[in-house]
């Protein structure tokens, strides 16, 4: 159960605005429109007080909270609460994810970036950043990677061609880069396809999204910008996203010659060193 959508399915069953809502918790309607669109976590305590002003009765209530605060002690992301912004929602997402399928168009998914890959991709997207936050940005990263690995979540990405060709961090850097994704590509559970750059155009053009399906069958898309994340859960919502994952699918190289594109590619870049 994600915690976020029970609650606003409560609101919502009562008929009640996130004005409403807030008003009814004490609560200035932006927390609380920042809680539903996962912008921000929310705690225990503040479960009950927003349970209690929605007349959710007390046995659902205090469920509602143990859940919260199981969530909390389970969220190895909270020691990066410093460097995290709206991405904790999508790593409390990939916790009960069953299925995560992405489409990148600019970059390597991070789910598969290397180290020094993800530290020049963190480098030019944070340039305000402090090396330090840059580090700990790469160390988030990095143990992303290892949580989602080690729950054998099924992991499919489709990357634009252009991703390939852009050596992000130089020719060392993307070639190491590139050979890895071969790697991880022929690694159980992890299905990789390239979108050809020969394709006039596709379904997706400058929107790279997530989907991810949920152990107890609910789906949520997350699109990341440069000012933040959003989450959609609206039944047509996902039923879009969900059609243009499908199409990109259809339209991007099977495993075999994905595999053999990136490896090209990865060849190319050695030569350039």
């Amino acid at each position: 159960m994600c915690l976020v959508a029970e609650l606003k399915r409560e609101r919502e069953s009562r008929g009640l605005s996130v004005q409403d809502a807030a008003e009814a918790a004490d609560w200035d309607p932006t927390k609380l429109s920042r809680i539903e669109n996962m912008r921000v976590g929310i705690n225990g305590d503040d479960t009950l007080i927003l349970c209690e002003a929605l007349g959710v009765d007390e046995d659902k209530a205090n469920a509602l909270a143990k859940l919260t605060r199981e969530s909390r002690r389970r969220g190895w992301w909270h020691s990066y609460h410093d460097v995290l912004g709206d991405f904790a929602g999508l790593l409390e997402l990939e916790m009960d994810a069953e299925r995560i399928r992405e489409w990148e168009a600019d970059v390597i998914p991070g789910a598969l970036q290397t180290e020094e890959y993800a530290r020049a991709v963190i480098t030019h997207a944070h340039s305000r950043s402090t090396p330090d936050d840059v580090e700990r940005r790469v160390d988030l990263r990095t143990e992303r990677q290892q949580k989602l690995h080690k729950r054998h979540v099924e992991l499919w990405f489709i990357i634009d061609e252009a991703a390939l060709l852009r050596p992000i961090g130089g020719w060392e850097t993307m070639a190491t880069q590139l050979e890895q994704l071969v790697e991880s590509a022929r690694q159980p559970g992890i299905t990789v396809q390239v979108l050809p750059l020969e394709l006039s155009g596709h379904p997706s053009m400058g929107t790279p999204f997530t989907v991810l399906d949920l152990a107890d069958g609910a789906q949520y898309v997350y699109i990341e910008s440069i000012t933040g994340g959003l989450y959609l859960e609206e039944p047509q919502d996902i039923s879009m996203y969900s059609a243009v994952m499908q199409r990109l699918q259809a339209q991007a190289l099977d495993f075999d010659r994905s595999v053999q594109t990136i490896k090209g590619r990865a060849d190319q870049m050695r030569t350039q060193q």
